[in-house]
């Protein structure tokens, strides 16, 4: 017949002696947690390097012209503007 440990757990052959005895480690393997880092770095630069990019898209102005009576630059156009200005075929410049 079988042990009757149903105060504790059997272990191999024997009744533990406490409920602590029945705790056993389980390791995981590393290879989880480099995923979960590697995931919350790309995250975390892949935001940033959205957000870059975007803010380039709509701030940054190429073709400006520097303008020596008010010592600034004005003019140019961003990319955003490009676009509405090629699917618009150009008419929304302003005259």
């Amino acid at each position: 017949m079988g042990l009757d440990c149903s105060s504790s757990c059997c272990l191999y052959n024997y009744c533990a002696e406490s409920k602590l005895d029945c705790v056993t480690f389980w390791y995981r393997p590393f290879s989880d947690l480099y995923v979960g880092l590697g995931s919350v770095f790309a995250i975390i630069v892949g935001v940033s390097v959205v957000i870059c990019i975007i803010n380039f898209c709509v701030v940054y102005k190429f073709c400006q012209t520097f303008d020596e009576n008010t010592e600034s630059w004005v003019g140019g156009f961003s990319i955003c503007d490009m676009l509405t200005c090629l699917l618009t075929c150009g008419m929304n410049r302003a005259r």
